[in-house]
């Protein structure tokens, strides 16, 4: 990775360590979970295409923290998820976008892919899908586990699914045309 995606993500974490600070202040255990799990994903993502030397277009790593951005800074920090049913609705969508061109060029360091570029878009699909599932089970066993509740219900749940599905549909259609066009 480039000088640029280095500033990118030193400010993207310092940002996190004032939201971080701002958290504990308020008490808040979710976003601060949220936020330290978003620091160091960002960071062992950098360092692990740094040091592997992994192929990933900057844009799918840009986008992978401006997700995580807009969670701590819209969602907590200005507390979007609390205000508004509809803004968790979004950051599923971009979320679900975002985590599918992330995971598919990741994964393609680690497996040959193959087939048309509409068989990849696919998989896109897919694994937006997958990880909004996977991201909706975490949210399932956080609310177990605390007396803050992130899911408001089972209609809670489904919208946030239908939106993963939106999102990572968008991820396969215009990976396809764009990301997919570039690779092999």
């Amino acid at each position: 990775m480039n000088l640029i995606l280095l500033a990118f993500s030193v400010v993207f974490i310092l940002a996190e360590l004032f939201f971080l600070k701002e958290f504990k202040k308020r008490k808040n255990k979710n976003a601060v979970k949220s936020a330290i799990v978003s620091i160091v994903f960002s960071a062992c993502v950098y360092a692990a295409c740094d040091l592997f030397d992994l192929a990933m277009p900057d844009t799918a790593y840009i986008l992978v923290v401006i997700t995580l951005f807009s969670d701590s800074y819209f969602g907590h920090y200005r507390r979007l998820y609390y205000k508004s049913k509809k803004y968790d609705r979004v950051q599923h969508v971009i979320g679900s976008f975002s985590f599918a061109i992330f995971f598919y060029f990741l994964l393609s360091n680690l497996f040959e892919y193959g087939g048309s570029g509409l068989f990849r878009a696919f998989y896109i699909l897919l694994l937006g899908v997958f990880w909004g599932t996977i991201y909706e089970i975490i949210e399932f066993v956080s609310d177990l586990k605390n007396e803050r509740k992130m899911q408001r219900g089972l209609k809670d749940t489904d919208m946030d699914m239908v939106s993963d599905v939106i999102g990572s549909l968008s991820a396969a259609v215009i990976s396809y045309f764009v990301f997919l066009q570039y690779t092999v």
